[in-house]
């Protein structure tokens, strides 16, 4: 836990500081008695509070540069600030776990599940290509096989509400998305996670 995810897990930890839900900010301002922080969603408190942006420049801000900057600002992966950002929209409450128990989302494996999704977003762009490219070498039936029992395993361990809010945060990459299946469900001999090599050391010494 860094200090910056700290400060803002402490911000929502007041339940005077529920964020927004649905956009950045809104239009309206706070109720009476509110702070003007509770008319920004996550992201946009994270903006603000930790990055120091105004609500001008926030307003400014596409979707996607909003994900990328709060994943900058909080040490994350844009998967994960992505995660942030559904938790906080689809959930009811402050969206704290998402940071402090990741693993209520992401079962128990959430650690190898956040180191793979930020080693998946530092490869290059000849590299993502190449493992869509042994994605695709393998055969139809036997790659969608592996898939449904991979999204099975998966929904066993955190539940379909929560794989929907967790697929929702990935790329379209069904590489990349059907490994993050086979880490949450833990599975002893995973079927596409060696497609990637030895580089990503998804086993704990």
């Amino acid at each position: 836990m860094n200090t910056n995810q700290q400060k803002i897990i402490d911000f929502w930890n007041n339940e005077r500081n529920i964020p927004f839900k649905g956009q950045l900010i809104s239009e309206e301002p706070p109720a009476e008695g509110q702070p003007p922080t509770t008319c920004m969603c996550a992201q946009g408190q994270v903006l603000h509070l930790i990055g120091g942006k105004t609500v001008e420049e926030i307003k400014s801000l596409y979707q996607d540069m909003a994900d990328e900057e709060v994943a900058k600002l909080l040490g994350i992966s844009v998967s994960h600030s992505k995660l942030l950002r559904n938790i906080n929209d689809d959930r009811e409450g402050s969206p704290q776990d998402v940071l402090s128990n990741p693993g209520k989302y992401l079962g128990p494996n959430w650690e190898t599940v956040l180191r793979w999704w930020l080693y998946y977003e530092s490869l290059t762009d000849e590299q993502r290509i190449e493992c869509t490219s042994r994605w695709f070498a393998i055969e139809r039936a036997t790659r969608f096989s592996a898939r449904d029992l991979a999204r099975n395993a998966a929904i066993e361990v955190i539940g379909e509400d929560n794989c929907d809010a967790v697929w929702g945060v990935l790329p379209v990459s069904s590489l990349h998305v059907v490994i993050t299946k086979e880490l949450i469900a833990n599975l002893e001999k995973p079927f596409f996670l060696p497609l990637i090599g030895p580089e990503f050391k998804y086993k704990q010494n």
